[in-house]
């Protein structure tokens, strides 16, 4: 065997050896990542229920506490307790643990809101929109955040895509 063909039979070796060990780093790097990609994706998924089952707790609560405010003062047939109060807060915490700052901020100050005139202000008509209204801006934003379209909007496209189909 002549210098030449050992270093060619070397060389092959290597080339062998190596385009291999390159393929399964390539392909492990790959599975890897896409691994990754997929526990993202399922953490994503999780926020968003969270976040979603977190809006909705807060707007049933507070949409409860303030009919039974309206209820109480005004009917004479609701009854408002401190656990009323505490099971509001607790919605705003959740809230504010699983959605942006903005959704905290809006659960928080409607909270606030209509706990003001539960206290202070309950035969106010006015504050009983105010309290309303701020319940309904943070439904507002919950929407949009969880990509969810208004009413409107869904009702809108709906006659629109009637329309196209029928004209």
């Amino acid at each position: 065997m002549t210098m030449d063909a050992a270093v060619a039979a070397l060389v092959g070796a290597a080339v062998g050896a190596v385009v291999p060990a390159a393929t399964v780093l390539v392909t492990n790097s790959r599975e890897e990542r896409r691994a990754a990609e997929d526990r993202q994706e399922a953490r994503d998924a999780r926020l968003f229920d969270h976040r979603r089952q977190a809006y909705e707790d807060f707007l049933s609560t507070i949409r409860a506490y303030l009919f039974a405010t309206f209820d109480h003062f005004h009917v004479d047939s609701g009854r408002l307790t401190e656990d009323d109060w505490d099971e509001l807060f607790q919605t705003v915490t959740r809230v504010e643990l699983y959605g942006t700052q903005a959704s905290g901020d809006a659960a928080l100050g409607a909270a606030w809101s209509c706990h003001g005139y539960a206290l202070l202000d309950a035969h106010d008509a006015a504050k009983y929109t105010e309290a309303l209204d701020s319940a309904t801006a943070f439904a507002k934003l919950a929407r949009a955040e969880l990509g969810i379209r208004e009413a409107a909007d869904r009702r809108s496209t709906t006659t629109n895509n009637a329309t196209r189909r029928d004209g």
